[in-house]
C-alpha cells in the first residue's frame, strides 16, 4: 500500500505535494506537541485526507510485523471474525485483509465514530476492495450478534489511546471477544491505562499472551517505567 495506490481515493485532492506535506506536519503537531488540539482534524476532510496518506500508509506494515511476534496465533486470527475498533481510514483493516490474502471465514468489521474519517475509509474500499467482504459501521450495536461456532477478536488500532480504558471496556462487554490485540503508539502514560485495563480483563477471564507470558502482576508496576517496543520503518 503506498500514496500512489491510494491518491486517486482520497477526499481532498491536494494542490501540489509541498500542500500535502503542510497539512501532515499541522497532523504531526496536534499528535505531538499540541495535543490540545488532537480532535481538530475530524471535522476537516483535507485534514483527514493528509491523515490517510501519510499514516495508513506507514501504518500499513504495522500489522504483518506484529503477526511476526505472534506466529503461533496467525492459523487462529486466519479463522477468526475481526472487528478493528477506531479503523480510521482503513489502515489495519486493509492491512489484515492482505495479510490474510482476504481468505477468511466471515466479514471484516470496522468500528469508526468519525463521520468523515468512516467517509474516507469507505472511499478507499469501495476504490480498491470493492469485492471483498469488508463492513465498516458506526459503533458496535451494528455488529450482528456473536456466533458461537466462530472465535471473535477484536482489535485496537491506534484507538485504545484515545478513548481510554472506560469506552474500551465498554467495546469488550458488548462484543464478547475470545481474544484481544492491541497496537497502540506507546507512552508512559498510556502504559499506565494499559495497566489498569490489563488487570480488569485478567479478572474478567482473559489470559495474557504477549508481551508477558502469564497473568502475573508486570514486573514494572508502580515504577518509574514502562514497557514498549518500536518498529523500524524505512519510509
Amino acid at each position: 500500500m503506498n500514496l500512489t495506490d491510494i491518491k486517486p481515493f482520497l477526499l481532498t485532492q491536494f494542490k501540489s505535494e509541498q500542500d500535502l506535506i503542510k497539512s501532515i506536519n499541522l497532523l504531526s503537531e496536534n499528535f505531538t506537541s499540541k495535543r490540545e488540539n488532537i480532535d481538530d482534524y475530524h471535522n476537516d476532510e483535507k485534514m483527514i485526507s493528509a491523515y490517510a496518506a501519510f499514516y495508513l500508509t506507514t501504518n500499513f506494515p504495522k500489522f504483518s510485523h506484529c503477526m511476526n511476534y505472534l506466529s503461533n496465533y496467525k492459523d487462529y486470527f486466519g479463522e477468526a471474525e475481526i472487528i478493528d475498533i477506531g479503523v480510521g481510514p482503513g489502515t489495519f483493516l486493509f492491512a489484515i485483509g492482505e495479510y490474510f490474502n482476504w481468505n477468511f471465514r466471515g466479514t471484516l468489521y470496522g468500528i469508526e465514530t468519525s463521520h468523515l474519517m468512516k467517509k474516507q475509509a469507505i472511499k478507499i474500499k469501495e476504490g480498491l476492495y470493492s469485492e471483498k467482504d469488508i463492513e465498516i459501521v458506526s459503533n458496535e450495536s451494528m455488529i450482528p450478534e456473536k456466533s458461537e461456532n466462530i472465535n471473535r477478536v477484536v482489535i485496537f488500532t491506534h484507538s485504545f489511546n484515545e478513548m481510554g480504558v472506560k469506552r474500551a471496556k465498554q467495546y469488550i462487554k458488548n462484543l464478547r471477544p475470545d481474544a484481544i490485540l492491541f497496537i497502540e503508539p506507546g507512552t508512559k502514560e498510556l502504559f499506565q491505562s494499559y495497566l489498569n485495563l490489563r488487570a480488569e480483563l485478567i479478572e474478567d477471564g482473559f489470559h495474557c499472551h504477549y508481551p508477558c507470558l502469564s497473568n502475573s502482576p508486570c514486573p514494572l508496576e508502580g515504577k518509574d517505567d514502562w514497557c514498549h517496543q518500536y518498529l523500524k520503518i524505512t519510509h
